[in-house]
């Protein structure tokens, strides 16, 4: 089991962002507050209703389940954010932050698209670590890139560019926060499919990787609690992609 007791997931209503949510509070039995965050206000109570349904049923403790709908991409909602989650924790630093923010879109022709695009996977969960980490008397950080970095997908250079800085700004954040605090950055391949994914899709990609199938949900989760049970690694960029990356 985990040991946090005061987590704060930003952009936690997507697929891995779900799954995330509910694992953390799986496996944190002495879990105090559990804060999320999502864009949109309907996935952000949906999400809320199968956190306290879950508990009611299995957890002796007593977690504070707050889901938050904002838009971190918005400098004024990201402040009201900061001054919700401290209400919230009642002024006590979180001892966990983890950030599956992100939006893997194409270039688009206008400079705001891209601002949006490196705001989203960039900027935005940077500067909530950046405002956090100082105040964090020991625990985890845990970004999210991508593994395909190294191989990007033509007409997605801004998005590639700003998960190349999220890897970045991790390594030294991880260094100058050691070692009350460490920073790592998991960095998933193909995982899962968009409800729009063509039928033949899971076949015709799993082809393309050397492990030959998507890896679903499960793998993301085991490297994080992998990152977070260890306590002498800081720093890393973990690949959960089934090879993907490789040559």
């Amino acid at each position: 089991m985990l040991p946090f007791k005061n987590c704060v997931i930003f952009g936690a209503t997507g697929n891995i962002g779900k799954a995330i949510t509910l694992f953390i509070n799986n496996q944190c039995n002495n879990l105090e507050n559990l804060i999320f965050t999502g864009r949109t206000s309907k996935k952000v109570v949906e999400l809320q209703n199968i956190l306290n349904n879950k508990n009611s049923l299995e957890k002796l403790n007593e977690t504070k389940i707050t889901g938050i709908t904002n838009d971190l991409t918005v400098n004024s909602q990201r402040m009201e954010l900061r001054n919700r989650i401290e209400d919230h924790l009642n002024s006590k630093p979180p001892d966990l932050l983890i950030f599956p923010i992100g939006d893997h879109v194409s270039d688009k022709s206008g400079a705001e698209d891209l601002e949006k695009i490196i705001s989203t996977n960039l900027t935005a969960p940077l500067s909530e670590a950046q405002y956090w980490i100082p105040l964090m008397k020991g625990g985890s950080v845990i970004f999210f890139s991508d593994s395909m970095i190294s191989k990007p997908m033509r007409g997605y250079s801004a998005y590639y560019s700003a998960k190349s800085g999220i890897e970045t700004a991790a390594k030294i954040l991880a260094g100058e926060s050691a070692p009350k605090v460490r920073v790592n950055v998991i960095a998933p391949g193909i995982m899962n499919l968009k409800p729009t994914a063509k039928p033949d899709a899971t076949t015709r990609l799993g082809k393309q990787i050397p492990m030959g199938k998507i890896g679903g949900i499960k793998p993301i989760t085991d490297a994080l609690h992998y990152l977070l049970n260890e306590e002498y690694i800081t720093g890393i960029v973990l690949k959960i992609d089934g090879g993907s990356h490789l040559p």
